[in-house]
């Protein structure tokens, strides 16, 4: 593969937003914030800031997994 195709192709592929995949989740099935939060054993205002995130570490994305099954 040349250069300039390697660097379109790294240029078209964006990560996904995964503070909005999170929201989107969160809202398309009714749970609340707060009690997320409580479940992640993290405040409210962390759940807020992670759906503004555009990148969660592993861990954040582990634990919301856990808590929301």
């Amino acid at each position: 593969m040349s250069e300039n195709a390697k660097k379109s192709v790294e240029l078209d592929t964006e990560m996904p937003h995964n503070g909005k995949i999170l929201t989107d989740y969160v809202r398309k099935n009714r749970i609340n914030r707060a009690e997320l939060a409580r479940m992640m054993s993290v405040s409210s205002t962390s759940v807020y800031q992670y759906a503004e995130s555009q990148s969660l570490q592993l861990s954040i994305l582990w634990k919301a997994s856990i808590a929301l099954n």
